[in-house]
């Protein structure tokens, strides 16, 4: 009976070490390293540098990774720059200002035209009255 409790023991306590080193010993999952672009397949930088100096996004709302200049990206993949989406938005004011000249402008040649219309059937009517009352009305 001795033997037997010694020996259930020693499978535990070689179970427990056994299962303890296991996990013990596993190990970390290492720091993917940067993308490769999908064009030239040399690797992506995190920052700007003097070699990779074309800002893109691999995926829609993804970080930003650097390029070099050299490989033809994708326009869907270019990140816009601040210069360049103010210039878009500067165009965009201007045509919109434009365009509402335009309307403005139309709506007063209307005004002017109908203010034209109703002086000249004003005085239409004015030279209808003085005939009448030469003629007498007839």
């Amino acid at each position: 009976m001795n033997r037997l409790l010694i020996r259930i023991a020693t499978v535990v306590s070689a179970a427990i070490l056994l299962c303890g080193s296991a996990f013990a010993t596993q190990k970390k999952p290492h720091k993917m390293s940067a993308p490769l672009c999908p064009v030239c397949h040399m690797p992506l930088s995190r920052h700007k540098t003097a070699m990779n100096t074309v800002a893109i996004r691999l995926k829609k709302g993804g970080p930003i990774w650097y390029c070099c200049s050299k490989c033809k990206m994708p326009a869907s993949m270019l990140v816009m720059q601040a210069h360049v989406v103010h210039h878009r938005k500067v165009v965009h004011h201007a045509h919109k200002m434009a365009k509402h000249r335009v309307m403005k402008h139309r709506v007063m040649k209307h005004k002017v035209m109908k203010h034209k219309v109703m002086k000249h059937k004003a005085h239409v009517m004015k030279k209808k009255k003085e005939e009448a009352k030469i003629t007498g009305g007839r």
